[in-house]
């Protein structure tokens, strides 16, 4: 099954809010059923039982999140979220340190991802040991790639 039919099967299966409750971890750990410190847990194992060959991503804000998801069972780690919590980082560029802690710390692949806009950053991104890169708002956003263009411009 492609990984597509399997995320679609997956949410007829558990619809929103549906997901089955914390349990066991492909590690070995186990959260409690319903929440974990105000946040929604679900059983990994459960839907990897059900969905064997499914590939499971968590997109994190922090260096504990992603240790903690990798804890319970992704497969890979995103850094989708850093600066875009309250409790993270609000930087100008991409998350250099949390890519390359999380590199150097978990033992799946990391995709960078987040504020990515020049080909260096992306390089500098990809040299912290990420598997690979998302390169998103900068090449599908076209007011914001007008507006880097203006503010060099005006700047001059």
């Amino acid at each position: 099954m492609k990984n597509r039919e399997a995320v679609e099967r997956l949410k007829e299966d558990f619809p929103e809010g549906e997901l089955p409750p914390g349990g066991s971890s492909s590690h070995g750990n186990s959260s409690p059923a319903g929440k974990e410190k105000g946040i929604p847990t679900v059983d990994l194992a459960a839907i990897r039982e059900k969905y064997p060959d499914i590939i499971l991503m968590a997109d994190i804000s922090t260096y504990e999140e992603g240790m903690n998801a990798w804890k319970c069972g992704v497969d890979i780690l995103g850094t989708t979220m850093s600066g875009y919590t309250s409790y993270s980082p609000i930087l100008d560029g991409p998350d250099y340190e949390l890519m390359r802690r999380l590199s150097q710390d978990a033992d799946i692949p990391g995709i960078g991802e987040g504020r990515i806009h020049e080909p260096a950053q992306a390089v500098e991104a990809l040299r912290t040991g990420v598997w690979a890169i998302v390169v998103g708002g900068a090449i599908t956003r076209p007011l914001e790639i007008a507006r880097r263009f203006m503010n060099a411009v005006e700047a001059l």
